[in-house]
């Protein structure tokens, strides 16, 4: 009898894969310097399909442990785990992307994204395994707005997110409105708790 057999390992490979992919991406974006400057649009490109196909392999390493009936709680730390890790990158290139030069506006907005992170886990341990989303979470609308961005970045070029917009009598930049927006559309994830 074989103790793993390919049906179990595939989950957890999708999780894998899904990370490294992940992290690639985002090594490629980060290590062009400094962050104020743009990046070279094929970095911007390999980003944002780095991160999308990540999505799509986060999304369908639980399915497949569903369908195949091989969903364990080590697969779900494991995933977890690599989505932890993985938020890491996710907020190292969307800074990136909106040339962001405000350590106090990463650091909130990164904090942000952690605790909303752990909150999620944490409403899913005290819900009988049950993932519990805000209406507007990471998940489903924050990791395709990355990606959606980088794209964006990519045709239009970064000097988009560097255009003042005038909004209540404040003169703010575009990348400083979008991580406002980042930050507020965060606290989605706390509604359930």
């Amino acid at each position: 009898m074989l103790l793993f057999t390919p049906e179990s390992i595939a989950p957890n490979v999708l999780t894998v894969a899904g990370f490294l992919i992940n992290i690639f991406g985002t090594l490629i974006l980060c290590l062009q310097f400094p962050f104020k400057s743009p990046a070279p649009t094929w970095t911007l490109v390999v980003y944002g399909l780095s991160v999308f196909i990540y999505q799509m392999l986060d999304n369908l390493d639980g399915k497949q442990a569903r369908k195949i009936q091989n969903s364990t709680p080590l697969g779900m730390i494991m995933d977890h785990g690599c989505d932890a890790l993985g938020l890491v990158a996710l907020g190292a290139g969307i800074t990136r992307i909106f040339c962001v030069d405000s350590a106090a506006l990463f650091l909130v907005s990164y904090v942000l994204m952690v605790t909303s992170f752990y909150m999620s886990a944490w409403v899913q341990y005290h819900s009988n395994g049950l993932m519990i989303l805000g209406r507007f979470n990471g998940v489903d609308e924050g990791i395709p707005i990355i990606w959606i961005c980088a794209f964006v970045s990519s045709i239009f070029g970064q000097d988009f997110w560097q255009m003042p917009v005038s909004l209540f009598g404040q003169t703010l930049l575009v990348n400083e409105l979008a991580t406002y927006s980042i930050i507020f559309c965060g606290f989605g994830t706390f509604w359930p708790i």
